[in-house]
């Protein structure tokens, strides 16, 4: 059996529909498929249960290394909704999107394998906030970063659904 080289726990490799193999979990989870109500048995993906994904990630786009905890801990604010008018959002996401396929090339995934990438980027961004509001360890534009990468996700699904038939 494979093992996470960060982590050590047990992986099993699974190949995606872009033909590259993703790092799961090595139990599979039973989900039911919306829509067709069809019940599956699916891997999830292993870097939103890896306690060491960051060694994983371009430390470049993220800024280098987690910062460490702040001398006092942040007070957890509350955030109005806004409107998503301003471009400097969608340039982010544009940006990222371009990112995304210069790094992996264009990709094609089912609705589900879309989804469980999403759910991984969840994850990140849950961290994140977390140890933003919580240990002081994140900061702000890693926040962004993160919601960024799980919009352009998002919208990735999104778009599969509008161009399909």
């Amino acid at each position: 059996m494979a093992k996470c080289k960060a982590c050590g726990a047990e992986i099993k490799w699974v190949n995606v529909a872009s033909g590259k193999a993703m790092p799961c979990n090595v139990k599979p989870l039973t989900v039911v498929v919306p829509k067709t109500g069809e019940v599956v048995r699916a891997y999830e993906s292993h870097f939103p249960t890896c306690p060491e994904a960051d060694k994983f990630r371009n430390k470049k786009k993220r800024g280098g290394e987690l910062k460490m905890p702040k001398d006092t801990p942040t007070q957890v604010k509350m955030y109005g909704d806004c409107g998503l008018d301003d471009h400097w959002i969608v340039r982010k996401v544009q940006a990222e999107n371009k990112w995304q396929i210069a790094t992996w090339g264009k990709q094609k995934h089912t609705a589900f394998e879309w989804l469980a990438l999403a759910t991984g980027g969840l994850g990140y961004l849950s961290e994140a906030i977390r140890e933003y509001e919580h240990d002081g360890c994140y900061n702000k534009e890693d926040i962004i970063e993160e919601a960024v990468q799980l919009a352009t996700l998002a919208l990735k699904i999104a778009y599969m659904f509008e161009v399909s038939e």
